[in-house]
């Protein structure tokens, strides 16, 4: 059983921002064994209607992810999938994200040195964190550095961590208007201060955020998602703002006998945007309750997303991206004797200030899953 809590405060910290994909979810817990893979097969079906894009699709999914330590401190991480979906679509502006596609999808795929005392370093395609604040600036996999410093006591801690990164192939499998035009960089540095105590943890965090570069295709695709832009061509569309300030997050978990709770908080300010089109804010709570060898996690999160909070094309389209506020209800049952999972996510959201390119949306995804290790 302590085992099985320990696994609750962990999940409940993670299930607050989950992007909703088969792949995002397709995790190892790392240990000492020098290679560890797991495998995983599963089934899903997505459902999405609003007056400017419907649609419905199912699809196939199979995956691998696990780490392999090749030499002393240095290990290759890697989260690959397939994907082969059917369905339909109705797009008014040809750019639905929830279209029926086949993709190989790259959730990560970076290096890890780990040979400095508390410092990690990682290169590669990088498996960005799934927080809430993250899924606000830019969610999915990212090319770039990331540099971790951790110093952790035994019920006080604290990690400063930094990002560079290239982003405009963010979420690459996932858009229908891709976009390779131009070099955009993302910078990312934040400071943690992480407290635990018997069987309570809790993590405030303060960041700091900055765009840098972005292209007219950028800005032509966010134009469709709730950001300020000037022009409607394509090659002529630029932001009417910069995309630049701080993020601040807290997240805590408790658990009593069979059951946990969380809780978490997270919001950015665009500090190069007006009041009242620069702020993202998500707030959410979470209950996990175990009976036997399963688990039943139950949530509820509110959102809401201010015209220029964030780059548009880059966060998370479940949210609507920007110019959205809503709900999100999540429900997970984990059979951990058998590694079978079923998920099931909610989402309605509605338009902050109107316009012609967006309109409210409600959003069903429910995932069945099955996992193996393989060695």
């Amino acid at each position: 059983m302590k085992k099985l809590l320990a696994l609750s405060l962990l999940t409940t910290l993670q299930v607050s921002a989950d992007d909703f994909s088969l792949s995002s979810f397709n995790k190892v817990i790392e240990n000492e064994r020098d290679t560890k893979v797991k495998a995983s097969v599963g089934f899903f079906a997505v459902s999405q209607n609003s007056d400017v894009n419907k649609a419905k699709k199912q699809g196939l999914y199979a995956g691998a992810s696990g780490h392999h330590a090749f030499y002393p401190n240095l290990k290759l991480k890697f989260n690959v999938a397939f994907e082969a979906e059917s369905g339909s679509t109705d797009s008014l502006y040809n750019n639905n994200e929830f279209r029926a596609k086949n993709s190989f999808i790259l959730k990560e795929g970076s290096l890890v040195y780990d040979g400095l005392k508390s410092l990690t370093l990682e290169a590669g395609s990088l498996s960005n964190d799934h927080t809430a604040v993250n899924q606000l600036l830019i969610s999915g996999s990212i090319l770039g550095l990331r540099e971790t410093y951790t110093l952790e006591g035994k019920h006080f801690g604290v990690r400063l961590q930094a990002l560079q990164a290239s982003p405009n192939t963010n979420n690459f499998s996932d858009r229908v208007d891709k976009v390779e035009e131009g070099s955009p960089s993302y910078f990312q540095e934040s400071i943690q201060a992480l407290a635990k105590y018997e069987s309570f943890k809790m993590k405030l965090g303060l960041g700091h955020f900055a765009y840098d570069k972005l292209s007219n295709e950028v800005a032509y695709s966010s134009l469709f998602n709730g950001n300020t832009i000037s022009g409607v061509r394509e090659t002529g569309t630029n932001f009417t703002y910069n995309y630049q300030g701080w993020s601040y997050y807290a997240d805590a978990a408790l658990t009593f006998r069979d059951f946990a709770f969380g809780a978490y908080f997270a919001q950015v300010e665009n500090t190069e945007a007006p009041t009242g089109a620069n702020k993202g804010t998500v707030v959410g709570l979470t209950g996990n309750y175990y009976y036997g060898s399963s688990m039943h996690i139950l949530g509820a999160e509110n959102f809401e997303v201010e015209s220029d909070a964030s780059v548009a094309y880059y966060n998370n389209k479940y949210y609507g991206h920007n110019n959205k506020k809503g709900a999100r209800l999540f429900y997970t049952y984990k059979d951990l004797a058998n590694n079978f999972e079923v998920r099931t996510n909610v989402v309605t959201n509605k338009v902050l200030e109107k316009n012609d390119t967006q309109a409210n949306d409600q959003i069903l995804h429910i995932t069945l899953r099955k996992f193996y290790d393989l060695f």
